[in-house]
């Protein structure tokens, strides 16, 4: 009998239980502090969790049994919710909720810590721990959950005090929305969730926007965009956590710059907008690499020059006088050295870039890159030469089915297609334009094995 699965919650049907609350709660009203949990909950606006029951966090999941204003998911494993709850962030853009237990439940989380840490995933993790008694003493399944994680959180709480409880996640929630977005850790000891106090609802705090910025640095910037005869743009995640992504937008497009971004902004420019010319890096296009090699001016936005981008950072973008925007002042000028650095929200900053920035195109520049981005089919292939014909079919992006191709003695055949982003030939041992149904298949391989069986079957019995 196969498990259901975890995530049947998405599937359309949202597995909420309609029983109405054990006890309708006044404000004011003595409650524990599970109960407050779940209310500061419901009050920051959640709407969905993610986690998995275990005993020292036990309080809180009685309670979430009997609720019905969040959808709560049960998953099968502490690691899985967590990345459940980052993925969740990055899909709606709201803060990531995942509620765990206490040691091994615990640091199965911290995985999913530290990636929405370095992706900047405003994400909640709730881990349960033994009664405040036994912190410090190596209680069974106690782990020091706060300083195993703090290296990985924007900031973290062990809630000693059930009065403390609900002030502190409101401000786990605006520590994880404000600024560079992160997680938060909040720790709760078990006797504090079990524990009663007076709740006072308050309404969640308006999150602050970094809307302040160096006015003269945004006009030197401006200056020196106007002077650049080969522009581009460099963007990363920062621009899509950033208040809006159409300055960047406006920008590219007013003075023809040709854009590349990091695989945490792909889609923040559409695929088919002309300036749009590809991923950067180590598995970026040739394109965009070219293009940082040979641009004059480098306006990176909301990225930290990683090394799966800045693979040396001594020559990147050498050629180039760097401008970086990014709201983390510690992240300018870290990985690479730049010539301009601006703290802000890219948002606000480009905002008021606009105005100083002139309408112009860039001919040459733009000869050069559309020349990078034509398909390069060398002349033969595994001792296969090319036809005329095949090399135009090829760069109309048509697939065409090569037999006869030779590697090291072997004789084989292959699909052959221009990947549209990259230029580069590709190969495939199926069509690439049929899209696979591996269902339908493994059901059919399931019917025949099955009819195999029963001609078997009575093949013995007619024996």
């Amino acid at each position: 009998m196969a498990l259901p699965t975890p995530l049947q919650a998405f599937s359309g049907v949202p597995k909420i239980n309609t029983a109405p609350d054990k006890q309708t709660i006044v404000d004011g009203e003595k409650m524990t502090g599970a109960q407050a949990l779940i209310r500061s909950l419901e009050d920051l606006g959640v709407e969905d969790v993610f986690g998995i029951p275990g005993g020292a966090i036990l309080p809180v999941y009685h309670e979430i049994k009997d609720n019905t204003k969040f959808r709560f998911v049960l998953m099968r494993h502490e690691q899985a919710a967590g990345h459940a709850a980052e993925g969740y962030a990055l899909a709606t853009g709201k803060v990531g909720v995942c509620i765990v237990t206490s040691g091994p439940g615990a640091t199965n989380v911290v995985t999913a810590i530290a990636d929405a840490n370095m992706d900047s995933v405003p994400m909640v993790a709730f881990t349960g721990n033994v009664p405040t008694p036994g912190l410090g003493k190596d209680s069974f399944q106690e782990a020091y959950i706060e300083g195993i994680t703090m290296p990985i959180t924007k900031h973290n709480f062990t809630v000693r005090k059930v009065e403390e409880l609900a002030d502190t996640m409101r401000a786990a929630f605006r520590i994880a929305q404000s600024g560079r977005k992160g997680p938060v850790l909040v720790d709760i000891p078990k006797d504090v969730t079990a524990a009663v106090c007076e709740f006072t609802p308050k309404q969640p705090e308006q999150i602050r926007t970094v809307t302040t910025y160096d006015e003269q640095q945004v006009k030197w910037a401006a200056d020196i965009i106007n002077a650049a005869k080969r522009p581009l743009v460099y963007f990363g995640g920062g621009v899509r956590s950033a208040a809006s992504c159409q300055p960047l937008r406006d920008l590219i497009h007013k003075a023809e710059i040709p854009a590349t971004y990091t695989l945490m902004a792909a889609g923040v420019v559409p695929y088919g907008d002309p300036m749009n010319i590809g991923m950067v890096g180590m598995h970026g296009c040739y394109t965009s690499n070219r293009a940082v090699a040979d641009c004059d001016v480098l306006i990176a936005l909301g990225t930290r020059f990683s090394d799966r981008v800045a693979l040396n950072p001594k020559t990147f973008a050498r050629n180039a006088t760097i401008i970086q925007i990014d709201i983390d002042p510690s992240e300018l000028g870290k990985n690479v050295d730049v010539d301009l650095a601006i703290a802000g929200d890219v948002c606000y900053v480009l905002s008021g870039m606009l105005p100083l920035i002139e309408e112009k195109k860039h001919p040459d520049w733009m000869k050069m890159i559309h020349e990078w981005q034509a398909p390069r089919i060398p002349a033969e292939v595994y001792g296969h030469v090319f036809t005329a014909q095949e090399k135009a079919n090829l760069q109309d992006g048509k697939t065409l089915l090569v037999e006869g191709l030779k590697n090291n003695g072997q004789t084989f055949s292959s699909y052959l297609k221009v990947n549209p982003y990259s230029g580069q030939l590709q190969y495939f041992q199926e069509n690439p334009n049929i899209r696979r149904d591996t269902s339908r298949r493994a059901a059919q391989a399931d019917t025949a094995q099955g009819q195999q069986q029963e001609q078997k079957k009575g093949a013995k019995q007619a024996v």
